[in-house]
């Protein structure tokens, strides 16, 4: 999730668009270190063995780039007054609103409303029209992931992944316009 995710920032910053990564599962610094890796085309293993070689490299790309910010939030806490919170003060700060941002991931999100914990289906619904609501009010783009079922693993072909295969299903899947799945197949052999 977090790679597919950082991947379609960078082709965002790529296209001159800034953006702010909320991290809620890994430090800023590992979300950095991965960004560095992707940009200079030096695998993370060897990033600080190769600092110079890489900070010329991303450097020589700095200038046609968006600028990204990573933040850091604590999981299980976080909801989306937090974020706006963040963005207000982005704004201020910077003199401008992101063109996007990635939220990684929702399922470590918690809701604004008070809920049940034993009510997922409410929880994942108000927490994915929270972020929704973010992204219209600030006219950003917003990235962000979900795990799949277990039951996802067990399918033949990709043209049976469905709804239900997402963890907390269909209120996620109503909220968002683009889904795309990804599914790892391991120890298949032929």
């Amino acid at each position: 999730k977090s790679l597919t995710m950082g991947n379609l920032a960078k082709n965002l910053l790529k296209k001159g668009l800034n953006g702010v990564y909320f991290t809620l599962e890994l430090s800023e610094e590992v979300v950095a270190k991965r960004f560095d890796s992707m940009f200079s085309g030096i695998c993370q293993a060897d990033i600080l063995r190769n600092i110079t070689k890489a900070s010329i490299e991303i450097k020589s790309q700095a200038s046609s780039y968006g600028k990204m910010f990573i933040k850091r939030l604590p999981e299980s806490s976080t909801n989306a007054n937090h974020l706006r919170a963040y963005l207000k003060e982005f704004e201020i700060v910077n003199g401008f609103t992101p063109d996007f941002m990635v939220v990684d991931y929702l399922d470590l999100m918690a809701s604004v409303q008070q809920i049940s914990a034993e009510n997922t289906f409410v929880r994942d619904k108000f927490i994915a029209e929270e972020l929704r609501s973010i992204a219209n009010d600030f006219n950003l783009m917003m990235i962000t992931a979900s795990q799949l079922n277990r039951s996802a693993q067990q399918i033949e072909s990709i043209e049976d992944l469905n709804h239900s295969h997402v963890a907390g299903g269909l209120p996620k899947i109503m909220t968002c316009d683009n889904r795309v799945a990804i599914i790892q197949r391991i120890g298949k052999a032929s």
